[in-house]
């Protein structure tokens, strides 16, 4: 059975991924230990995203789950003291 795949997901990803880190998607893909065409899909919303994405997504970039899942909030969330900066994340 497959699951439901959230609505709205992949297009929140795609902005995450262009507009607020600034990866290709092969960029991402790497930092995620997935393949490119993997990324594509969730963008699509053609695959469900593992929850351990969403972790290394918090995780390595800071990500707010809920934004991402919901579209309610902040897409990143700011570290303590100041404010989240393009360009400044992990790469893995």
């Amino acid at each position: 059975m497959m699951k439901k795949v959230v609505k709205g997901v992949g297009a929140r990803l795609r902005k995450l991924r262009v507009e607020l880190l600034e990866m290709t998607q092969k960029e991402l893909a790497q930092a995620l230990g997935v393949k490119q065409n993997t990324i594509s899909q969730w963008e699509k919303e053609e695959r469900d995203i593992p929850t351990a994405v969403y972790e290394a997504l918090a995780t390595k970039f800071g990500v707010n789950i809920n934004w991402l899942l919901t579209g309610e909030g902040e897409p990143l969330l700011k570290p303590r003291g100041g404010t989240v900066k393009k360009k400044t994340f992990m790469r893995v």
